[in-house]
């Protein structure tokens, strides 16, 4: 238990999320904080669904989308996994790299310090996975927490050691805000900070997405839930996530510390020189390279330390990931669309009969050769293209935020399946794919629209669309800069689940797929459950009746199967 959670934990303690905690609570003093680390109730959200679908039987994800939505869902869920892990790889490296170099405003790139950390903080996590796999990401991630924990600490005491005694800044903050303490600090005093207005619609808006979408769009995080038994996966993602939440919050002081002493050398009141060669404007915006500096080379080392340990051990984990989901995971997908290549399949093809167990995805205890190899080779795609977006000049709020608008979609389909109980829903072995496609593709319109017009930003912070002819301002709930972040993520939830309760309530739909005799004796093979009846009328759920020397389904199992309960 204790493996699993310090990985769990160590995997979403990322560079990005502490320079995101860091800024966010400089905006917003401990309100941002707590803001950001809403994103991390993912653990509660994705420990509680998947102990369910667990207890039903199912291995992975991709598993129970293939076994209730079929392989166009698979498809789908699979890309949207593959675009949360490429946004894993930039928005983390550059994190780090701001520590060794800067940006060169002239030409809009970075120097050639910047690139060289990058790359080398990239290249490192890729190379002890590539040969170790997921074990080596596990047990490297128990000893970084280790050490991230320990620095983290030293930091902060330091820092508040700093803090205490700088006579001018505590004057300044006793005369021009509510206090001079961390919990109390208003970045804008005139802003009430238990308003809209003062972070709460972030945090709000962070509650949705890390409780009914988020979790499962992180295969880091999901992959870990089916490694052990379920009562010790729930356990140790609550112990974990509770731990990562409160490092990330942590690391929001280093914000505030920053927010405090830009504010008072802004004002006059503290001497330029307790910046320390710093930039002013970073220190003021929480930028944990440039508070770091404020205080010596010593906590600079450290911060920057905690930075390369927080970004390897969420990078090797986004390329075990990748590997898992290029290869067992798409396994099925893989044979699928190989077959409508050489012309053995239609692209209309239904799942039936023996293609249950070709096309489906495999458990990691199946994986063969081939399947690491093309996991390795997936590892280095991503770790190239997954660099391609710094050229654009992306920032890594926009990784966590827009990205987890565009997958709203996700939510209802999963969440459904895992908390209703399956006498409620439609029968096991039978696919229901608009129940899933319309849910995601309608949220990840309304996502990408959201990030076209409102986040997409060129290399001088302007929005490179903004004469797009798209308004979400009716949705804004609030006057905060987070508004109409809330009100498009409140909205995608409604909409994912009407659209999911819609399709999957209708059993006349298009596409749906009802199981003939030799599709249940093939799900059998791929121990698929399924719902009979005994003498008295009262329906369980079995393994489906085996193909090979066992009793074969009774046409009164089938008609049960194909006309039994739906939701």
């Amino acid at each position: 238990m204790f493996v699993l959670g310090s990985s769990a934990m160590m995997s979403w303690v990322f560079a990005k999320s502490i320079n995101n905690a860091s800024v966010l609570s400089a905006k917003y003093g401990i309100v941002g904080g707590f803001g950001y680390c809403a994103w991390y109730l993912s653990f509660v959200g994705s420990s509680v669904v998947i102990y369910r679908l667990r207890l039903k039987g199912y291995f992975s994800l991709p598993h129970m989308i293939f076994d209730r939505y079929g392989r166009w869902a698979q498809l789908l869920y699979c890309m949207a996994n593959f675009y949360r892990l490429y946004t894993e790889v930039w928005s983390n490296t550059m994190t780090v790299s701001d520590f060794y170099g800067s940006r060169v405003e002239s030409d809009k790139d970075y120097d050639r310090d910047w690139w060289t950390s990058n790359l080398l903080g990239l290249s490192i996590p890729l190379a002890y996975v590539f040969m170790g796999g997921m074990k080596s990401s596990i047990v490297s991630d128990a000893v970084q927490g280790t050490f991230t924990i320990a620095f983290l600490f030293i930091v902060l005491i330091y820092m508040t050691a700093m803090k205490d005694d700088n006579k001018y800044l505590n004057k300044h903050l006793e005369d021009n805000y509510v206090g001079s303490s961390w919990e109390v600090y208003n970045p804008v005093p005139s802003r009430a900070m238990l308003s809209l207005d003062g972070g709460m619609d972030l945090l709000a808006g962070g509650a949705v997405q890390g409780l009914l979408s988020y979790p499962f769009f992180d295969p880091v995080l999901t992959d870990r839930a089916f490694l052990t038994d379920p009562r010790t996966m729930a356990r140790s993602f609550m112990i974990g996530g509770t731990f990562a939440g409160f490092i990330i919050l942590c690391f929001g002081f280093l914000g505030i510390y920053g927010s405090m002493l830009g504010n008072c050398v802004n004002d006059g009141v503290c001497p330029e020189s307790d910046l320390n060669g710093a930039i002013l404007a970073d220190v003021k915006a929480g930028k944990p390279f440039a508070v770091a500096k404020t205080m010596g080379e010593t906590v600079l080392f450290l911060t920057a330390f905690i930075m390369i340990l927080s970004s390897i051990s969420t990078l090797d984990s986004t390329f075990t990931s990748t590997a898992k989901l290029l290869g067992p995971d798409m396994s099925g997908l893989w044979s699928w669309l190989n077959d409508i290549v050489t012309g053995k399949v239609s692209i209309r093809a239904s799942t039936r009969g023996e293609s249950i167990q070709k096309y489906m995805p495999l458990a990691m205890s199946e994986a063969t050769d081939r399947h690491v190899w093309v996991g390795r080779l997936g590892m280095i795609l991503m770790a190239l293209i997954g660099t391609l977006p710094i050229m654009e000049c992306p920032t890594q709020l926009s990784a966590t935020t827009i990205s987890g608008t565009v997958v709203m979609g996700l939510g209802a389909p999963i969440y459904m399946i895992g908390l209703l109980p399956d006498s409620w829903l439609w029968t096991r072995g039978t696919k229901r794919p608009l129940a899933f496609c319309t849910s995601f593709i309608f949220c990840a319109m309304m996502g990408i629209c959201y990030q076209v017009r409102y986040s997409t930003k060129d290399c001088d912070g302007n929005l490179k669309y903004s004469y797009a002819n798209v308004d979400f301002t009716p949705l804004t709930i609030g006057g905060g800069s987070y508004g109409m972040f809330l009100g498009t993520n409140v909205a995608g939830a409604m909409v994912s689940l009407v659209c999911w309760a819609l399709f999957a309530k209708l059993d006349f739909c298009l596409f749906n797929e009802i199981p003939t005799l030799a599709e249940v004796n093939a799900a059998a093979a791929a121990k698929v459950k399924i719902y009979v009846a005994d003498d008295q009328g009262a329906v369980s759920l079995i393994d489906a009746p085996g193909p090979a020397g066992e009793s074969p389904a009774s046409p009164g199992e089938i008609e049960l199967l194909v006309t039994g309960s739906h939701l």
